[in-house]
């Protein structure tokens, strides 16, 4: 499969109180129908006139992003964002929420690892530190994507279509033609707390399913701690976790005008932040739920971050624009399980 990823907005509080939201997305292409999707979409920009132009988001009115939208819904993809309001968000309770975390790097390794792991996981905590707070909102919101699009991908498509599990091309949009600060964290910050996280919160599998595409990105602990062993449900066995590091190393920071995927994801995710904001209207957005794959019971499928406290009631109290995109979307997403996956999960 491949995984495209972009980020919409700032990640700045604004300096009067109203409502910011800023979006991470990405957008999981299956490998055999990428080039018909790729060449769905220089279709419509050939119609559009700009054949040979780049596309952003943030220019197209809502019509062309509808004409997307159900060009993409032919395909088997799956889109994925995180979502924070700035509005909500205070420099003192970001400062305090990059420090745990940077505390937590740690809570989840033993001797049982591999010193080369340890060590990274230690130099994370130290960038974590160091980290200006705009791009530690980034960057914690680019993370918990990450993880939960391994989640939700290898759960979705292990039941339609196992052998896109063999392979995880995933491309970043560059910020610049070198290689920036922020894609250096990727590197330092981002695959070692992935790794902690795939630790602490392991990928449910589906019992009975097909995982042999799947399997070369699994790493053996044959020592677990006390937590992971429960959750293995089985003391003698060794716990099955995901080589980050694996799944990973097909990682390219790319220029968007090159690279028709990033420029589809730039177009979701844009549409989603701006009508999030009030700033883009229904026949713009309201079909992109269809992209997406439903969440877990009582949690919605665009992913609401807070960062400085605990996150009030807005969605269910209608009191921002994001209150009916997020309920739209949920209504909208496309089932996780068929009917006919009744095996249950596992750890």
């Amino acid at each position: 499969m491949q995984i495209f990823i972009d980020e919409s907005k700032n990640f700045l509080i604004p300096s009067e109180v109203q409502c910011a939201v800023s979006c991470v997305s990405c957008l999981v292409i299956p490998d055999e129908d990428y080039q018909a999707v790729s060449s769905a979409f220089d279709a419509l920009k050939a119609d559009w006139g700009v054949s040979h132009t780049e596309v952003t988001g943030r220019d197209l009115d809502e019509g062309r992003i509808a004409s997307v939208v159900r060009m993409l819904n032919g395909y088997d993809v799956i889109f994925e964002t995180i979502a924070i309001d700035m509005g909500l968000q205070t420099e003192d309770g970001i400062l305090n929420h990059k420090n745990t975390q940077a505390d937590k790097l740690m809570e989840n390794i033993t001797s049982a690892h591999r010193p080369g792991l340890v060590e990274s996981v230690k130099e994370a905590q130290k960038q974590y530190r160091q980290m200006p707070n705009q791009l530690y909102v980034q960057t914690a919101l680019m993370i918990r994507l990450v993880a939960n699009i391994l989640q939700r991908a290898s759960l979705y498509y292990v039941q339609r279509r196992p052998r896109e599990l063999g392979r995880f091309r995933w491309v970043v949009d560059a910020k610049d033609k070198k290689v920036t600060p922020y894609e250096e964290f990727w590197k330092k910050i981002t695959l070692p707390a992935l790794q902690t996280i795939s630790l602490r919160e392991p990928v449910c599998l589906l019992k009975g399913a097909d995982y042999t595409s799947f399997k070369p990105f699994h790493g053996e602990m044959v020592k677990p701690p006390e937590h992971l062993r429960k959750a293995a449900g089985d003391d003698d066995s060794p716990f099955v976790y995901m080589e980050i590091s694996k799944i990973m190393e097909d990682l390219a920071f790319e220029n968007s005008e090159n690279e028709n995927g990033l420029q589809l994801v730039d177009i979701l995710c844009s549409a989603i932040q701006r009508a999030m904001n009030g700033n883009l209207q229904p026949p713009g957005w309201e079909m992109i739920g269809c992209l997406t794959v439903s969440a877990q019971l009582e949690r919605h499928v665009i992913q609401l971050t807070n960062l400085s406290l605990e996150l009030p009631s807005v969605v269910k109290g209608g009191t921002v624009p994001y209150t009916k995109v997020v309920r739209l979307v949920d209504r909208l997403a496309k089932p996780m399980m068929l009917r006919s996956a009744s095996q249950g999960t596992a750890r």
